[in-house]
């Protein structure tokens, strides 16, 4: 058998959840805050997105006494006013229309899309909106497809650049009749999409006279979904006040509900998405109680280590003093799924965990104590694999010290020198592993690693559980470990 480094999804059966809810709110054309609330209410909608570039520029026609704080901030998303060249007066105008919507606490500001003869100008006056209202959320309208399919992610990549990639600066992405590819709508995906704008007028009617959205359209829709957008019903200006929404709404929910619920695994690493983290550095620092406790609460490695290792035994059966030796024990997961190997195996093991980590050792020496069946079988050693001699050699030497790069933690290196641990013949597990390399286009960690201002944190390597992303090409292999190694071929 062969025991590869590389561990396969495994999903767990549970109820169904109940799904996330999906917001969905509706664009607004006129000032009439009550009204426009009550149509929000009415067509069971959250929230509405109202003009803000009232008479005189007094937004709402009333004071932010209307409702309470926190009731703007669930119910209402600003829209600035429509321009197509920013003057010194228009600048200003835009500026006290985010002024009074940070004021009045607003969740987000929408943004008319940028034209090619002001976008420079445009730019400036949203980035330096930003630097002066800290709360501002904007989100710029885009069009989903123009002329050129891919024409609005170039003016939304250029757009967002020339605003030094705020993370403050999202982008409300609208649907339209047409659609680009889907190579096209996947590049979205690395892109901070806050909302989507479902325009009533794609709607289709089905043979029972029930608006619906065709399939392509779903598509995206789903997408978005997945990645954290809410929704905006933008119906037709020309539209009577009284129209009914309600059976667009049933309809975007029920495509919503189409999305499968997350597995065991994605809930497991939903709070890393996106998430820049400093690779751990074991050999050189003393790991904290907190970091194996993420260790353990893996769903999938640790049932494929165990599987691994019962193979390995049943492989090795017939060697004397049957023995497993386990560096880098941590807290003793892999000391557990040994001992739950062997009983599968139906073998008697003798296991040797070792561990350099003093604190971790304390918790080895706890579980000792108190595990009958450790104490048959397990003997702990505080010691570090670079410098101990074991008395006997072993027949499985198990470790997971495989970084996220493969190498990264220096598993070759001590894998290489704890090798001489195994007995001939002996079987190191994992046994191969390779580290691949692939492009990758992802907004948010390149937000996020520019923001510390230096050149370096740009050319760092980082642990990151991609979510908002798009990788561009297949991954291509780098390279490859094998263990143990042999002279001819050493790591």
């Amino acid at each position: 058998a062969e025991y590869m480094g590389h561990f396969l999804s495994v999903y767990f059966f549970s109820p169904m959840p109940e799904p996330p809810h999906i917001y969905i709110g509706l664009e607004c054309y006129d000032h009439t805050l009550d009204s426009n609330l009550d149509r929000c209410g009415g067509n069971d909608l959250d929230y509405i997105a109202l003009p803000l570039d009232g008479p005189d520029f007094e937004p709402f026609l009333g004071t932010d006494k209307i409702l309470l704080t926190s009731e703007w901030y669930h119910t209402v998303v600003g829209k600035v006013s429509g321009f197509h060249e920013l003057g010194s007066e228009q600048e200003k105008v835009f500026s006290q229309e985010i002024t009074y919507a940070c004021h009045l606490n607003l969740p987000a500001i929408m943004l008319p899309p940028p034209t090619p003869q002001g976008q420079v100008a445009y730019a400036g006056a949203v980035l330096r909106t930003l630097l002066q209202c800290p709360g501002a959320q904007l989100w710029l309208r885009m069009p989903l497809m123009e002329e050129n399919e891919d024409n609005t992610w170039k003016v939304w990549n250029q757009f967002h650049t020339l605003c030094n990639h705020h993370n403050r600066l999202s982008v409300c992405l609208e649907l339209t009749a047409d659609l680009p590819s889907p190579a096209i709508v996947a590049r979205w995906k690395a892109a901070p999409v806050r909302c989507l704008i479902v325009p009533t007028s794609i709607f289709m009617t089905d043979i029972h006279g029930t608006p619906v959205l065709s399939l392509a359209h779903q598509k995206v829709l789903k997408q978005c979904l997945t990645y954290g957008s809410q929704l905006m019903l933008s119906p037709d200006p020309s539209d009577p006040p009284d129209t009914p929404y309600k059976k667009h709404v049933k309809h975007l929910l029920a495509v919503g509900r189409q999305l499968h619920p997350q597995t065991a695994l994605q809930k497991f690493e939903s709070p890393y998405y996106d998430h820049l983290q400093s690779p751990l550095q074991p050999l050189m620092d003393h790991l904290e109680a907190a970091t194996y406790e993420v260790f353990e609460k893996d769903p999938t490695k640790y049932l494929q280590y165990q599987k691994a290792i019962r193979h390995a035994l049943e492989d090795r059966s017939t060697s004397p003093n049957l023995q497993v030796m386990v560096v880098g024990a941590g807290r003793g997961p892999l000391v557990t799924a040994t001992l739950n190997a062997a009983k599968e195996a139906k073998v008697e093991v003798k296991v040797i965990a070792l561990e350099k980590n003093p604190n971790a050792m304390i918790t080895l020496r706890n579980q000792l104590r108190h595990r009958a069946d450790w104490q048959q079988c397990v003997t702990l050693v505080h010691a570090d694999m670079r410098h101990y001699t074991p008395e006997e050699g072993c027949d499985v030497l198990v470790s997971e010290l495989l970084g996220s790069f493969g190498d990264n933690e220096l598993s070759p290196e001590c894998l290489d020198g704890a090798q001489r641990f195994l007995k001939a013949g002996g079987i190191s597990i994992p046994c191969k592993y390779t580290s691949h390399l692939a492009p990758l286009m992802a907004t948010k960690l390149h937000a996020d690693a520019s923001n510390f201002g230096d050149m370096k944190y740009l050319e760092s390597n980082y642990v990151v559980r991609v979510h908002a992303g798009l990788s561009l090409a297949p991954p291509q292999p780098c390279f490859t470990f094998e263990h143990p190694s042999h002279p001819t071929r050493f790591n």
